[in-house]
């Protein structure tokens, strides 16, 4: 399954309600969710990671803008590849 986090920073999570993730690392996370589902499951497993997530490249590059990435990481050299590399 996976949860958005809302504008405000918040995940909507079925029986625990609403809670703040802005700022919080995924390991961050991960401990928050396992320490509430905890009260309703003995020793579960979570995982969380990124599904997708934006960089801007600017400056001078073929393809100056913003680039929906699919993955959890990317390099500066990825995103200047992807950006159509530096004029």
């Amino acid at each position: 399954l996976s949860y958005v986090v809302n504008s405000s920073g918040d995940i909507n999570f079925p029986v625990l309600g609403s809670f703040k993730v802005s700022g919080m690392t995924t390991t961050d996370v991960s401990k928050l969710l396992y320490e509430k589902i905890s009260k309703y499951i003995a020793n579960p497993t979570i995982q969380v990671r990124l599904l997708n997530f934006k960089v801007s490249v600017l400056g001078e590059v073929a393809r100056p803008g913003t680039i929906t990435l699919t993955g959890e990481r990317i390099t500066i050299l990825e995103a200047l590849s992807q950006s159509g590399d530096m004029t």
